[in-house]
């Protein structure tokens, strides 16, 4: 792992929850990736980012980059930013590339390593729109690419997906929350982001977006987003927790929460359970 990055953490990068957004965790993630000597050639198909710690407001962060897999089609590269101040890792995040050119084969850290959210593709992801509603999905984001938001190609940047998703959650977390929430928050563990097809310039979007079990501290959400023709772009799994914003710890769901949580999940396509693995700390 090389040196790619260095930078620190901007009052307009944070949040409502008073920590970096999870969108400038993958611009970080990209600007350490594109800083590699050998920087990926070819298109991402999946981006696996897990959040290990919060970055708050001047958190100096360093942006490490490794090729860890390539086997001649596809390559993995490893980011991963570190908190100069603490000495520890923030996030990690595995970058998988199309690509045809040399032969590497090594072990990925335990720390990111796929946790909470398995490596394979959501098994709602060959259902067409009408279907995902009946299966209890929401319409939780919809807008406009705007030209500052793409790239050389006119394609919308990577880490602007990241960016409507979490610009979209509230949609999704109000259906948990009661009057008692008062300081209380969201926060993200895990992500895998896979791409399907690109959103470009003046194309229409929407996601549709919803529960697939709870247990524990954690919540594993899906994310299904497509374009104005109703083609799919892009899968997203995520687990998060909700966050005590005075303690910084997340929460354990009590019988409420399970209870409003249980009247919204997603209707499974072929009986797949997610198990908690997780002990929900940030």
């Amino acid at each position: 792992m090389i040196l790619t990055y260095r930078g620190s953490v901007n009052q307009w990068e944070c949040d409502e929850n008073d920590h970096m957004n999870v969108r400038f965790y993958m611009q970080r993630h990209f600007q350490a990736l594109m800083g590699h000597p050998h920087p990926p050639g070819g298109e991402i198909e999946v981006q696996h980012v897990r959040f290990h710690r919060e970055s708050r407001l001047a958190e100096p962060l360093s942006g490490f980059t490794g090729i860890v897999r390539t086997d001649g089609k596809i390559s993995d590269y490893l980011t991963e930013l570190k908190s100069e101040r603490l000495g520890e890792t923030v996030s990690t995040c595995i970058h998988r590339v199309r690509s045809a050119t040399g032969s590497v084969d090594a072990d990925l850290p335990d720390h990111a390593l796929p946790r909470g959210v398995p490596d394979v593709d959501p098994e709602w992801q060959g259902l067409a729109p009408e279907e995902l509603d009946a299966h209890g999905f929401r319409t939780i984001g919809m807008g406009t690419i705007l030209g500052h938001e793409v790239d050389d190609h006119g394609e919308l940047a990577r880490y602007h997906y990241m960016g409507r998703l979490s610009d979209s959650m509230p949609h999704l977390w109000r259906l948990l929350e009661r009057e008692t929430d008062d300081g209380k928050g969201g926060a993200v563990l895990e992500y895998r982001l896979g791409f399907v097809g690109p959103l470009k310039i003046g194309d229409h979007y929407k996601i549709l977006s919803g529960i697939s079990a709870a247990a524990g501290k954690l919540q594993h959400f899906v994310h299904l987003l497509f374009n104005q023709h109703d083609q799919l772009c892009m899968t997203a799994q995520a687990v998060g927790v909700r966050l005590n914003l005075e303690t910084r710890k997340a929460m354990v769901l009590d019988d409420e929460a399970l209870e409003k949580i249980g009247a919204v999940l997603l209707k499974p396509v072929n009986g797949t359970h997610i198990q908690d693995r997780s002990n929900g700390d940030l």
